[in-house]
């Protein structure tokens, strides 16, 4: 359960990093266990002790997040890891009717996926990016006009996709990522890198599957670089038990949080995310 600190304290380069920063995601999972580790102590005083001490830890690791919002959200947001093989968008179409969603940011996407979304969606603004056979498709649609898209793609050639969403209260930017897993030290320092090099000018909003928890060392790297969470710490993959929160939105500019939520089975081995933003006071 110290392993956010500790990975925090390691850097982000070599095995040691890499390894304190895997652990760190599943603090779902430590702290059951940890408290399991307090009923071998002896007394019962001991035990309620440690006990106490330990069920803050996973809160007090967590990097900052935006204020909280009252009243309905000038913006709804959703994420989703779709799966590379899903090729049926209704669980997910009438989950995003349910949240009357404004924004939603696709990974995974293939161009069967694509195409139905095209046809039955009633978003009617969209940037398709969609991806056969490897899982680097990417997709976003909008309630509102979208200008000035840009599809990059990093030195290892996995993309992001930047839109520029003409907002009725004001224009914001909506960076789209799904980072390669950190399945090595070396995959684990470029993520960080990546998201080191997220930069942007004035409001706006990065979402998708991070493949970093919001314990991760990377979730740092966004918060040094001006982003702050907007979504919550509610397992997204592979369980909506006892699963880690690697899908995620995140934001800068005057941005508050009124709602979040994770949602159903959508045919995909992630649940998507849902943030209700307004607009706040302060950057």
């Amino acid at each position: 359960m110290l392993s956010p600190w500790l990975s925090r304290l390691g850097g982000d380069a070599g095995a040691v990093a890499w390894l304190l920063d895997l652990a760190s995601h599943w603090q779902w999972l430590w702290l059951p266990l940890g408290l399991i580790g307090c009923l071998r102590l002896a007394g019962w005083r001991s035990r309620l002790a440690l006990a106490l001490a330990m069920l803050p830890l996973p809160w007090l690791a967590l990097p900052p997040a935006l204020p909280a919002g009252d009243g309905e959200p000038a913006l709804r947001i959703a994420s989703a890891n779709l799966h590379l093989g899903n090729q049926d968008p209704r669980p997910l179409l009438g989950w995003l009717q349910e949240r009357r969603v404004d924004l939603l940011v696709l990974v995974e996407l293939n161009s069967v996926y694509a195409d139905a979304l095209r046809r039955q969606s009633t978003l009617p603004h969209w940037q398709l990016a969609p991806s056969d056979g490897t899982p680097w498709g990417l997709g976003l649609g909008s309630r509102w006009p979208l200008r000035e898209v840009r599809l990059e793609h990093n030195a290892d050639g996995i993309p992001l996709l930047r839109v520029r969403v003409e907002h009725p209260d004001g224009v914001f930017d909506v960076i789209a990522v799904h980072p390669m897993p950190p399945l090595s030290p070396s995959w684990h320092q470029r993520r960080q890198a990546d998201f080191e090099a997220l930069q942007v000018d004035g409001p706006a909003l990065l979402a998708g599957d991070l493949n970093a928890s919001p314990w991760s060392s990377a979730a740092w790297v966004l918060q040094r670089r001006g982003w702050r969470r907007a979504s919550g710490v509610a397992p997204t993959w592979p369980s909506p038990v006892l699963g880690i929160a690697i899908d995620g939105v995140w934001a800068q500019g005057p941005w508050a949080v009124h709602e979040r939520a994770v949602g159903p089975d959508i045919g995909s081995d992630h649940r998507p995310l849902y943030v209700g933003l307004g607009r706040g006071s302060g950057s």
